[in-house]
């Protein structure tokens, strides 16, 4: 059944003629009845297919009926491929019609030898209902869009989008250099901190504490506790106090030097909440707001913001950078202290557990109004501000007003979307840029291709030796086919021994070999003359002079043979040995191709080109006629023989031809760029990144990724959640139902504040999550006016393959 949100369900079913034993049908529901959709938005239907018997092929689901202007690609439920169903992604354009509109879906599968179509029957409770719909609104106040797939020209209109923003953000205005000017004089000099040194500690669990001479605290030994509470009261005169320092020391009486006392050296702070109170009246003490901390470091997932906005088994944490110092700056909303003395307490809960409370820390406190605009300047910043302007290099001057634009509000916009824009699109640009590498041909390319051609026709490739005489010893027919092989007809004597002379270009000649071929007019379809297809090749024996000068001149040797597929105990070196008894054969591989490589002791083969005479015996005592009946003889100068690529026929042929035409060159000049080592590199590159991106875009377990989106919002500036939906493979137990993708794609939804047209997903892999495709989409959620607005962007496609 297809089940509906508040209302409709849609029940579905679909059975073959089986008896009931065999019957094989399977069942689909889908979410929600009442389908919703803005103009120039996305909306999705949540698809089920549960399989009953043993049916098990594709089943297809489509929406029928759609108004003009809107479309649903089928989506085909793949039993293989779970991972793959889920969602139907609809789409409206924005001239669709504006109104509610009946809709149908229909499912499809062959279910054994008949194609089984149903609609499916809407539910409202136990009853059935007359129709579902699909509603379509106007145009949201935000759209969102995935950069995970980009289609080449909304690639260029992104890029030409960045582009502008680039130029305007590195624009000269004299209004920017004025705001800048007074940017610099607020955060230059340096950001002073005062230890509070009244301060006095106490532990919630007993842990003891030693004050050191540099104000910080340290934590004995002993007791340790799983869970632990600090609670630090400190009474100053300092006024207007602005941030909290946090400062994490490490210590060798700890676990790999701290600063936090589990086994790692890690601790986790839960919660930090601060309280002030004038001298003397800890009665009056009111809540410290505190807002937008910064660390030094932060754990993957354990980010100092959970410190003040905790979650549960969160918090901020360090791992893996145990035994190094770090801190946390936490600013104050409303500054707070008072001359004439305030009492601060800080609660430092650490809820984790298994001793992940901290060893030694110390507090202090600022009171620079502009300690948030300091805190996390980078160090060749804080350098260029705090040198004379009018000694600063051209290079200083742009770095600087670049990092401004970064910090200025009224680019604050712009310079996000010009990250995400850059971020989302660099890898397509990427592609697009190796991609015309790669299918560009210059002039040094030209010449490193002619270099190449003298080489392969010198052996640096495979050749087929060029025969001119062919025969057999024992009556046999031998005959050159088109391809360079030979084919082997006529009388099938018992023995035999084919005698070869060719002629071939190569020089310094490393390896010879046989590739045995299948044919059909050959017994069992070969590449042997046996009743089974099978042969054994006795003895190699070759001979080889300069191609103008005919000489006699002792066999070549060989040191060793390998195959690409020997009948057990018939390898292909035992040819070496020369035995009747033995040699190369390869039943039970009979009617498939097979090769044989045999490498010389020294190279061979003069500068002008040789002739080889080559002498083949098949002079097996134990079986008859067991010859070859179709093969084709090869030589290389490689000095790695197996790895040496085989050219296809026709490209060889070009290879080979002197006056080539148009359609010729190209072939050879487009199959050179495939194998340039100039061009390794990009190849190397475009592969890597088109597993990314795209159609193709894939990640591993364990992996972390991000996600980079666009939100269109001409007019609304709240914030919006962005989160990933999906379904990968396996059901829940309980409901029988898809499991989610965030059972295996672990992420926290993004959020994009204010004027925020952009923003990056963080995705990590679970280390067991199942291997395989799903079916992804991004999901925006805001509120607007005292309604939820929903948005989907396009569906992309996501393999998870192993480590």
């Amino acid at each position: 059944f297809f089940h509906g949100g508040p209302g409709y369900a849609y029940r579905l079913q679909i059975r073959g003629g089986a008896t009931a034993a065999q019957q094989q049908d399977f069942s689909v529901r889908f979410l929600p009845d009442a389908v919703r959709i803005s103009r120039s938005g996305n909306a999705v239907v949540y698809c089920d297919v549960q399989r009953r018997g043993d049916f098990k092929g594709d089943v297809t689901v489509t929406l029928e009926d759609l108004p003009p202007g809107v479309s649903c690609p089928p989506l085909v439920v793949n039993e293989k491929l779970p991972g793959a169903s889920g969602m139907l992604v609809i789409s409206a354009a924005n001239e669709a019609p504006a109104g509610s509109f009946p809709i149908k879906l229909r499912a499809t599968a062959t279910v054994g030898s008949q194609l089984v179509t149903h609609l499916a029957e809407p539910m409202l409770g136990g009853r059935t209902v007359e129709q579902a719909w699909l509603t379509i609104l106007d145009a949201a106040p935000f759209t969102v869009e995935a950069l995970a797939s980009i289609s080449p020209p909304r690639l260029q209109q992104l890029t030409g989008e960045a582009d502008a923003l680039a130029a305007k953000l590195a624009s000269p205005s004299a209004q920017i250099e004025v705001a800048q000017a007074q940017w610099e004089k607020r955060v230059a000099g340096p950001l002073e901190w005062v230890t509070l040194e009244d301060a006095t500690v106490t532990a919630s669990a007993g842990t003891k504490f030693v004050k050191q001479s540099d104000g910080s605290f340290l934590a004995g030994v002993d007791p340790n506790p799983d869970k632990e509470t600090y609670t630090v009261a400190a009474s100053t005169d300092i006024g207007g106090i602005t941030a909290i320092r946090i400062e994490v020391i490490p210590d060798p009486s700890f676990p790999t030097k701290g600063p936090g006392r589990s086994s790692s050296g890690n601790f986790v702070l839960s919660h930090l909440v601060v309280t002030a109170a004038p001298q003397g009246e800890p009665g009056q003490a009111k809540p410290v707001m505190l807002h937008s901390p910064r660390a030094g470091f932060e754990q993957e997932g354990y980010p100092a913001i959970d410190a003040i906005d905790p979650k549960p088994g969160k918090g901020w944490a360090m791992f893996p950078r145990g035994g190094n110092p770090n801190e946390a700056v936490f600013f104050i909303r409303e500054p707070v202290g008072d001359h004439a003395g305030t009492l601060l307490t800080f609660t430092l809960d650490q809820q984790y557990g298994m001793q992940h409370t901290l060893g030694r820390f110390r507090l202090s406190v600022t009171t620079d109004p502009e300690a948030q605009a300091k805190t996390g300047l980078p160090t060749d910043i804080i350098n260029i501000v705090n040198f004379p302007a009018d000694k600063r290099s051209p290079e200083q001057k742009a770095q600087l007003a670049a990092f401004y634009r970064t910090q200025d509000p009224g680019f604050a916009a712009d310079t996000a979307k010009l990250e995400a824009l850059r971020g989302g699109i660099s890898v397509q640009s990427e592609i697009a840029r190796l991609e015309a590498t790669l299918t560009t041909q210059t002039p040094e390319l030209d010449a490193q291709r002619d270099q190449w051609e003298k080489q392969a026709l010198a052996g640096a490739i495979w050749l087929p030796l060029d025969l001119g005489e062919v025969r057999s010893q024992n009556g046999a027919s031998l005959k050159k086919e088109p391809d360079g092989s030979i084919f082997v007809s006529g009388a099938s004597p018992n023995t035999d021994i084919y005698t070869l002379v060719g002629t071939t270009t190569a020089k310094g000649i490393t390896a010879l070999r046989i590739e045995a071929l299948p044919d059909p007019r050959l017994p069992a379809n070969g590449p042997g003359r046996a009743p089974n297809g099978n042969f054994v090749l006795t003895k190699l024996v070759l001979f080889a002079s300069p191609k103008d000068k005919p000489e006699m001149a002792p066999p070549i040797e060989f040191k060793t043979a390998r195959a690409s597929f020997e009948q057990q105990g018939y390898p292909a070196v035992d040819v070496l040995a020369g035995h009747n008894d033995h040699g190369w054969a390869i039943l039970p591989n009979t009617g498939k191709p097979s090769a044989a490589t045999f490498f010389t002791k020294e190279p061979f083969g003069a500068e002008g080109g040789s002739t080889l005479t080559l002498s083949l015996e098949h002079q097996f005592a134990p079986a008859a006629q067991h010859s070859l009946g179709r093969f084709r003889i090869w030589v290389t100068s490689s000095q790695d023989p197996e790895a040496t690529p085989t050219l296809p026929a026709d490209l060889l042929a070009d290879l080979k031809t002197a006056n080539r035409n148009e359609k010729q060159r190209n072939a050879l000049t487009a199959y050179f760029r495939t194998i340039a080592p100039s061009l390794q590199p990009a190849r190397l590159r475009l592969a890597e990144l088109k597993s990314q991106t795209g159609e193709s875009l894939t990640v591993k377990r364990d992996q972390e990724f991000t996600l980079p989106f666009l939100l269109n919002r001409p007019a609304f500036a709240g914030d919006v959640r962005v989160s990933l939906e999906g379904f990968i493979a396996g059901r829940d137990p309980n409901t029988a139902a898809p499991t989610p993708i965030d059972g295996s794609l672990k992420f926290s939804p993004a959020t994009a504040g204010g004027a925020t047209a952009s923003g990056l997903l963080k995705v990590k892999v679970d280390g067991n999550s199942g291997l395989g495709t799903r079916y992804c989409t991004l999901k925006a959620e805001a509120k607007v006016g005292n309604d939820t607005i929903i948005q989907y962007s396009a569906p992309f496609v996501l393999t998870v393959a192993d480590r």
